[in-house]
């Protein structure tokens, strides 16, 4: 090492390592990495459901099937169109009502809510587990005026986070259908809504 440092190329090479060595030791590991934080679960509370909304929403499910086999003549109110009337509501939520088609295989009667009143999808999806556990109630209760035989159909996931559960009376021939649905409420982008509706299934 001597001899390299009396020429000026050894020196050169002399400080070249000295740098490096410097550097090396002045290096330090850096601190992991620290994962982000997972956000906090929002529970959302299911609606408080009263005694008498209940037996409401039993009562008018039910005149909506009754009402099914004459393509729901018996409930339909003031025209919306060439083929197209006002229902009366079922319950407080279930209030703006409307029967589409005059034929048994064509007609519908759907009924729009909005739990809680807001737009939010978590207070929707909240409502619509609450409200099937509802009208499984409903369904299960005797039919005074007929013979149901009520199968439920398992809860399909749609596009867009939308969803949908089905029952149908397989007691009847046409069968009646019953449909409750979490959707996107096309009258305000963003908000959400559930959708109640009575068919012929075919």
């Amino acid at each position: 090492m001597a001899a390299a440092a009396g020429r000026p190329g050894g020196l050169r090479l002399v400080a070249l390592l000295l740098g490096v060595l410097l550097t090396a030791c002045g290096r330090t590991a850096s601190p992991p990495t620290r994962p982000a934080p997972a956000p906090p679960v929002v529970s959302v509370p299911a609606p408080v459901v009263r005694a008498d909304d209940q037996e409401r929403l039993c009562l008018g499910l039910r005149q909506v099937v009754a009402a099914w086999p004459e393509a729901f003549a018996g409930l339909r109110g003031p025209p919306t169109g060439p083929a197209g009337w006002q229902a009366p509501p079922l319950d407080d939520a279930f209030a703006r009502c409307r029967i589409e088609g005059s034929g048994l295989l064509t007609a519908s009667h759907a009924c729009l809510a909005r739990p809680g009143g807001v737009a939010d999808r978590a207070v929707a999806a909240a409502g619509f587990q609450a409200t099937g556990a509802r009208i499984d109630r409903c369904l299960a209760e005797p039919d005074p005026a007929s013979v149901r035989r009520w199968v439920k159909a398992g809860m399909v996931e749609l596009a867009g986070g939308e969803r949908q559960v089905l029952w149908h009376d397989e007691a009847a021939w046409p069968r009646p259908a019953v449909q409750l649905k979490l959707e996107e409420d096309y009258d305000q982008p963003g908000a959400w809504r559930l959708r109640l509706a009575t068919y012929t299934m075919r």
